[in-house]
């Protein structure tokens, strides 16, 4: 019992133990880092490429397709109408279109981040948040999501929030802003996280004319949308895409559009908890991060969590798509994080108060995240 005992005190005093790094240490890790996103993002570059070289086209491509050209004007459409023109002008397929927007969206993407945090002071629990499956790492955790609509949405807001705090990128940012709401509605649901980016840049005070304008706008945009917008599919799309040179397989948004409301959720409800589980983790180690390494923030940051996640609530009654949604929250609560780190001349990894327990966070993460893939089809078998 005395041997138990003391196996389980090393134990857990090595969970709690303090992890420090030499200067050479912290820019392996840097090195380390970058060299795991990029073979990561690398390599979803290659699928992509393989996805749009498919004689038939799921999800990730025909969702740009939605156009005004079937029907007149409807939720999500704008995308589409725009690579119309681009192929009517220059002759480019629609397919290239879309896998040239995909590539330099992510690489605009990773070069935003990189860019903005290799001056300042980030710690390992951090970096593991970067690089948890529901925020860097997502696009290879599940191909089949990733590449949509919402990479031009967390382009512009990361943009944005590392941009000067100026009139004018208020401008181009709103404009942006309500231009994405027409090519997918899921925008307005992350509006909370545009005025709370406006409110770091500046000092942590609202700028009220930017905050009511974003709020009008919005909700005047998804009115008209909701109220004049037609159905996706008007029944020409998919004659009309055939004959520009898609063909569509039967998992497509043009043909599915209404096949999945929430009563799918309830009748998967096991797998749609463990998405339930997944978000309440991510939240609780960002939170708990903010509390431990921020906590002079620590109220803004509970208030502005809960604030986005009752906004985005909606989401996840109108469309299935739960990973998608976390992801998109993850993504823009690690970016509120990332505003309030220290800049410094060069980049520094600080160690001060990390401990083991806190890089282990991340991995669990992954497992519960390939556990919930894996095991997704016993699930929907299960029927709970």
């Amino acid at each position: 019992m005395f041997k138990i005992n003391n196996v389980l005190h090393q134990i857990i005093n090595f969970f709690l133990k303090e992890v420090n790094l030499s200067e050479i240490e912290e820019k392996k890790v840097w090195k380390t880092f970058w060299v795991i996103t990029v073979l990561v993002y690398a390599f979803f570059f290659s699928l992509l490429f393989l996805k749009a070289k498919l004689e038939f086209s799921q999800w990730t491509i025909s969702d740009w397709l939605i156009n005004y050209e079937d029907g007149g004007f409807k939720r999500r459409g704008l995308s589409g109408s725009f690579l119309f023109a681009i192929q009517d002008a220059v002759s480019i397929p629609l397919k290239s279109q879309i896998f040239f927007i995909q590539i330099i969206s992510y690489i605009s993407f990773l070069w935003i981040i990189y860019k903005n945090i290799k001056k300042r002071q980030l710690d390992l629990f951090l970096i593991g948040i970067l690089l948890s499956p529901f925020v860097l790492l997502y696009p290879i955790c599940t191909i089949g999501n990733a590449g949509r609509k919402e990479i031009l949405l967390i382009i512009l807001f990361y943009w944005y929030a590392f941009a000067d705090n100026r009139k004018l990128y208020d401008w181009i940012t709103l404009i942006s802003y309500l231009g994405i709401i027409f090519m997918h509605e899921l925008a307005f649901f992350y509006l909370p996280f545009l005025i709370w980016i406006k409110y770091k840049k500046n000092n942590n005070s609202y700028d009220r004319f930017f905050s009511i304008a974003a709020i009008l706008l919005s909700f005047l945009s998804v009115t008209i949308i909701f109220n004049y917008g037609g159905n996706i599919n008007q029944g020409k799309s998919i004659p009309m895409l055939l004959e520009r040179g898609i063909k569509l397989s039967p998992g497509n948004i043009f043909s599915q559009e209404f096949a999945y409301d929430f009563n799918h959720v309830l009748r998967y409800r096991l797998s749609f908890a463990v998405h339930l589980l997944e978000l309440i983790l991510i939240m609780s180690q960002m939170l708990y991060y903010a509390y431990y390494f921020q906590q002079k923030h620590f109220r803004e940051y509970f208030f502005g969590f809960t604030i986005s996640f009752f906004w985005a609530l909606p989401l996840y009654y109108l469309a299935i798509d739960w990973f998608r949604w976390i992801y998109i929250y993850s993504v823009f609560l690690s970016l509120i994080i990332l505003l309030q780190t220290a800049k410094k001349e060069t980049f520094k990894i600080n160690t001060k108060g990390i401990k083991v327990w806190h890089l282990l966070l991340t991995p669990l993460l992954f497992v519960l995240f390939y556990f919930h893939m894996n095991h997704d089809e016993i699930f929907q078998r299960l029927n709970l």
